[in-house]
């Protein structure tokens, strides 16, 4: 049970856990975690960025363009560094301290390349609108001084506000499950999720972009996001040789006549050969597409 408000509670809890950190910035951060469990708030948001967008296309990089224009231009952050697996602590806090938000390619495929961007952008509306008293790059690079730092462990303040594990808080939520439901868009994974369920937002190009970076990177690893078209080629040659049965006689000669055609393909071109080895996929990128 709550001892006294989701507020009062946290900024205890946080208090405890990060006593070097100065009282009226943990309450930032507090509100800033309490406006992302704000799923209305932030689905309102998100709302505004897709009507921002232009019609989708699923060979563009839109969204991680928009971003990057809002983040640099207007908001004081430095370019966006690409990860390509899950850092450290004190290597993600340095990140921090620069400014620097990540295309994040190493955390899976559930928890998004974009979620943590998407957080921030709410909360620059946050900002906007006098919610949120601190500047957002302000707040940001201030997380990355040891000071925000678990002593207990290897987590930090950001786990605390912009993720979600076995001990992030839960206000008075026992199951797990329920309680990064509650945690709304301040989990990275409740984000992507939430997003992409098809319930909250109608289909547009941020919720079409963003399932479909998910569909690539589940088939086919980080490398469907950051080079398609070697990804799209060397799935086109795996299911080509399953399709043969991996045993039929001059497999590599038959395996390279085929891949002959798709030699000098746009990548538009090879992923309609690969939808028509993977049924699955195809099926899954139509709906995404429709």
């Amino acid at each position: 049970m709550l001892k006294q408000s989701p507020k009062g509670d946290l900024l205890d809890l946080l208090t405890k856990r990060y006593p070097f950190v100065q009282t009226s910035v943990l309450t930032d951060l507090v509100t800033a975690k309490l406006l992302l469990m704000d799923t209305t708030y932030g689905d309102g948001v998100m709302s505004k960025l897709q009507k921002s967008l232009k019609p989708f296309d699923p060979f563009s990089d839109q969204v991680d363009l928009f971003l990057s224009q809002e983040e640099e231009q207007q908001r004081g952050f430095t370019h966006r560094q690409e990860v390509y697996s899950i850092l450290s602590r004190d290597a993600f806090m340095k990140l921090l301290g620069n400014g620097q938000h990540i295309l994040d390619l190493g955390a899976g495929p559930n928890h998004g390349l974009f979620s943590h961007r998407l957080q921030w952008y709410i909360l620059y509306h946050a900002f906007d609108e006098g919610k949120l008293k601190t500047k957002p790059i302000t707040l940001f690079t201030t997380l990355g001084q040891a000071a925000f730092k678990d002593s207990r462990n290897e987590r930090s303040m950001w786990d605390e506000i912009f993720d979600f594990d076995d001990e992030t808080p839960r206000l008075g939520v026992e199951d797990k499950r329920d309680a990064e439901k509650q945690a709304g868009y301040s989990s990275a994974e409740m984000t992507l999720m939430r997003l992409c369920d098809g319930n909250v937002l109608e289909k547009g190009p941020l919720v079409q972009e963003l399932c479909l970076t998910r569909l690539r990177y589940l088939t086919f690893g980080a490398e469907g996001v950051e080079n398609l078209a070697k990804a799209l080629r060397d799935g086109i040659q795996t299911k080509y040789m399953l399709k043969l049965g991996f045993s039929t006689q001059d497999l590599e000669a038959k395996v390279n006549e085929y891949l002959k055609q798709y030699a000098n393909a746009f990548v538009a071109e090879l992923e309609k050969g690969y939808c028509l080895l993977n049924p699955e996929y195809a099926k899954a990128l139509q709906n995404i597409l429709s």
